[in-house]
Order: structure tokens, then C-alpha cells, then sequence
């Protein structure tokens, strides 16, 4: 019996980690300035220090502690992107996610790197004109890269390509400094989908990245 109980459990997690990842990961985000024009607290206020992802079937919902972008929401079925870049604005921009042109890019894949939160991780390191980003990801939490095929902006398409996964962890490198966001909770659950769905009463109008 405890053999057969062991053994459903195996085939439990194995179905479970063969679907498309649903839940919430929860991010932390340190940075280390490189020029003296940058100011720590500054950065940390525009940018924000904590981030809470939602996924469920192609869509995110992030919401941050950030000046900038602390709201958005991604919709793979209208293939827009969703921001307020003030969480308490009534107003709420989008942007067109396939309108952009394809740029040119380097990568590289390192296999089993790191372990974060339990997870065992492979590397990519992804560079092309807005600089080096290393994303630290795993199999066990997987995206489906057709729900961002025609996610252009950024070279988002390939990079989903290439991980299948979302990430548990990105370095970002600038000139002026550098971000590393890593995550601090996974947790799989069931979320509604009303979670995905626009606030009401919000004023919705075109923005530009």
C-alpha cells in the first residue's frame, strides 16, 4: 500500500509539472549602480524592489512597488499589453506587442546552473541591443511559447522559445547598472480568470513603450 501510495504521488507531480504552469511566483529585485548620476533610492522607487506575477493560459498579471509599469497585464488572445505606470491611476494604456520589427540577437544555453527554490535550473543568456539578460528557468514550470509567438517587443517571442519556461531569476546588465530579480515564492494554484479581466471605470488609451 505505501508503495502504491508513493507511487501515485510520482505520477501525481509528473502530471502536474507537464502542464503549462499556473500560479503566482513572487520577485525581489536588487540593483548595484555603476554610474555616479544614478541615485540607489531613485532607482528602487522607479523601478520598484518587490514584483507579484499571476500566469494562467498565456495571460500575466504583474503588479510591482514601481513608478513605472506597476501594473500589466499580458493577452495572448488580442496580443496587447496592458500598463498603468501609477498602481492608483484610473487610466490604463496599451501597446500592440506585434507591431514591432525582429532584432538581432545572441544566446547562449548552459544546462543545470543553479537550484532556486528547489528548482533546478539551466541558464540562458540572452544579448542584443538593450544589453545582456541572463534568465535562470526550469522545465518544471513551463510556458506554452505559442501564446507569445507574436510577442515581438524585446525579442519576448524568442526568448520563450528558447526557455519554454518562465523565469526564477533575470540579470539584467546596463551601462549605468545592473538589476537582479529573483524569486522568492512559487506557489501553484487555480486563478480565476476574472483576475486577467480590466478593472472597470478605467479610462483605456493608446501609450507607447
Amino acid at each position: 500500500m505505501k508503495q502504491l501510495f508513493t507511487l501515485f504521488n510520482l505520477l501525481a507531480s509528473i502530471m502536474l509539472y507537464s502542464q503549462e504552469f499556473e500560479g503566482t511566483v513572487t520577485y525581489k529585485m536588487d540593483y548595484t549602480i555603476k554610474s555616479s548620476e544614478l541615485d540607489l533610492q531613485e532607482l528602487k522607487k522607479l523601478m520598484g524592489t518587490e514584483a507579484k506575477t499571476h500566469f494562467k493560459d498565456g495571460f500575466y498579471l504583474e503588479k510591482t512597488d514601481s513608478d513605472f509599469m506597476s501594473y500589466q497585464l499580458y493577452s495572448p488572445k488580442d496580443t496587447l499589453v496592458y500598463y498603468k505606470n501609477n498602481i492608483k491611476s484610473d487610466t490604463i494604456k496599451y501597446n500592440r506587442v506585434n507591431t514591432k520589427t525582429e532584432e538581432e540577437f545572441t544566446y547562449k544555453i548552459e544546462k543545470n546552473t543553479d537550484t532556486i527554490l528547489g528548482y533546478k535550473c539551466d541558464k540562458l543568456i540572452f544579448k542584443d541591443k538593450y544589453g545582456i539578460k541572463t534568465y535562470y528557468y526550469s522545465s518544471e514550470l513551463s510556458l506554452d511559447p505559442e501564446d507569445y509567438k507574436f510577442f515581438l517587443v524585446s525579442n519576448k517571442n524568442k526568448i520563450v522559445s528558447l526557455m519554454k519556461a518562465i523565469y526564477l531569476r533575470l540579470e539584467m546588465t546596463f551601462p549605468a547598472f545592473t538589476v537582479d530579480i529573483i524569486a522568492t515564492e512559487v506557489k501553484h494554484t487555480q486563478l480565476k480568470k476574472s483576475l486577467f479581466k480590466l478593472p472597470k471605470d478605467h479610462n483605456l488609451i493608446d501609450g507607447n513603450f
